[in-house]
């Protein structure tokens, strides 16, 4: 006898972030996931990170980072995105 272990996603809210270039995409979603790590509800897939892949980049959504949170998440986590802006800045760092 099988078990389905699968269980409903119960849509909570989606933060979209779109970014200049696919380095700055990665650097996000790198950012968001290391802050993530450890996280219950993020080990759990209560929260998902995606960012752009050759599909959403056929559909016209290239260089964008999604962060679904479903309304099952336990605590809402406090995430801070720092890009660094290299060329701009005589000693290579600049938060934007």
């Amino acid at each position: 006898m099988s078990t389905n272990t699968s269980r409903e996603y119960h849509p909570g809210k989606v933060v979209t972030i779109s970014c200049e270039n696919p380095e700055e995409t990665f650097r996000v979603a790198k950012s968001i996931h290391e802050q993530l790590v450890g996280n219950e509800d993020y080990i759990n897939n209560e929260i998902v990170l995606h960012f752009s892949d050759k599909d959403d980049i056929a559909n016209g959504e290239p260089d964008r980072v999604w962060l679904y949170i479903s309304a099952d998440v336990k605590s809402m986590p406090d995430i801070t995105i720092k890009l660094v802006d290299k060329e701009n800045t005589e000693d290579g760092k600049q938060e934007n």
